[in-house]
């Protein structure tokens, strides 16, 4: 099972080198960047970025973004709504 989940990233690895947007990677383009939930929102959806599947080890930090979203979304529901 590690070896088969190994090849899957091997594999988008290789697969992301082969992008001609490859540069973005290391020159802080795909980088998260903003100091509040708002911030990154807007990064994202002004740089056409998604968020990728979390791999090994970062679990935790997706699952502490994603209650950050979650609760933000509530918070604009909430303003929107009034």
């Amino acid at each position: 099972m590690d070896g088969k989940k190994y090849l899957r990233e091997l594999d988008s690895s290789f697969s992301a080198l082969k992008d001609p947007n490859v540069s973005r990677y290391f020159n802080g383009k795909y980088a998260a960047q903003g100091a509040t939930v708002n911030d990154l929102a807007t990064y994202m959806a002004n740089n056409g970025l998604k968020f990728a599947p979390a791999v090994s080890g970062d679990q935790a930090s997706y699952t502490a973004l994603y209650q950050a979203l979650l609760t933000y979304d509530v918070q604009m529901a909430r303003t929107v709504s009034r």
